[in-house]
């Protein structure tokens, strides 16, 4: 369905469910339950409900997907990937990290983050996004979700030692 065309009174009731369903079956059964970020619509970035619900129901946290992060900003104007990873970094336990471009098909996406592949080509500004998430939330997990086919040995080793570097 069309973000717009989805009652924002209907999208709340639902999300609330959501999250107290969620919430629950973490209790039950001793989990930690993430959800991880898709394109996120304007219904839900621009405004409280996220967070608040985020908030709330503590049990349940974030995965950001820092690519997709990156794909969104690119096709949606009006999403700011940076400021959207500062205002959910509390609520991040885990971050999927590959790099992505429009410019570089076909491997713009799931490209191991290197630090040469900069926002001036088209790449997403990893280094600014794990500094910004680094800040309010030290103890979050890096699951790298590359395709480390696409690179030598020593330029993955280069990647795993410029990420491990900001993460200290």
């Amino acid at each position: 369905m069309y973000a717009e065309l989805y009652p924002p009174e209907l999208l709340e009731a639902n999300i609330c469910t959501m999250f107290s369903r969620l919430a629950a079956i973490a209790c039950k059964y001793n989990i930690r339950i993430m959800i991880e970020n898709e394109p996120i619509s304007r219904l839900l970035r621009d405004g409280n409900l996220l967070v608040d619900m985020l908030t709330r129901y503590d049990q349940v946290k974030l995965c950001l997907d820092l690519g997709r992060l990156h794909l969104q900003e690119k096709i949606d104007p009006s999403f700011n990937a940076l400021k959207f990873a500062e205002t959910m970094a509390p609520y991040t336990c885990s971050i999927h990290l590959w790099n992505a471009s429009l410019n570089h098909p076909p491997f713009g996406g799931h490209y191991p983050a290197l630090p040469e592949l900069t926002p001036a080509d088209g790449w997403a500004d990893i280094g600014a996004l794990i500094e910004i998430i680094k800040e309010s939330n030290c103890a979050v997990k890096v699951v790298f979700e590359h395709r480390s086919d696409l690179i030598s040995d020593q330029d993955l080793n280069r990647c795993y030692g410029w990420i491990a570097g900001m993460l200290k």
